[in-house]
């Protein structure tokens, strides 16, 4: 199978499958609310890592554009990563950028670049291990030898 019909194979299931698949992800409990939590180069929050280390499950980390030196990010907790304007999560070829190590996790609309190099490990613009319903779209990928790695996955959308 050739490249360009691999790409119309995937995405006539992410068209299909789509629709259904988030009618049965978690919610949070009646009467809890979700949060979102922001970050900047100037705010109280300024890096991806602290923003995951204080958001609860089911939170939105909106991700404010400007550029965020960052690598080895371990998302191990169901949350929603969104840039506002493609921010840059900038890896500075030290390694691997994104883990993802939780169920029902959505990265949106991040520009990731300079994935670390290693012919002894696989660094990965984004990892996604043992995870189940997790969504990645609109993400810029540059500067990488690997970009995304799956293991161990169930139902996972690409766009």
């Amino acid at each position: 199978m050739n490249i360009n019909a691999l790409h119309i194979w995937i995405l006539a299931v992410a068209f299909f499958v789509t629709p259904y698949a988030f009618a049965n992800l978690p919610s949070r409990q009646a009467g809890a609310e979700t949060e979102i939590v922001t970050v900047c180069e100037t705010c109280a929050i300024s890096s991806l890592k602290e923003a995951i280390a204080i958001a609860a499950e089911g939170d939105t980390i909106l991700v404010k554009k400007g550029t965020y030196k960052e690598y080895n990010i371990v998302v191990d907790k169901p949350l929603t990563i969104k840039g506002e304007n493609f921010p840059i999560i900038d890896g500075e070829d030290q390694g691997e950028i994104i883990r993802v190590v939780a169920d029902h996790v959505t990265i949106d609309g991040l520009f990731i670049i300079n994935v670390g190099t290693s012919y002894t490990s696989d660094h990965a613009a984004i990892r996604v291990v043992r995870s189940e319903n997790f969504l990645i779209q609109n993400v810029v990928l540059e500067k990488l030898l690997i970009f995304l790695t799956f293991l161990e996955i169930l139902m996972c959308w690409l766009f």
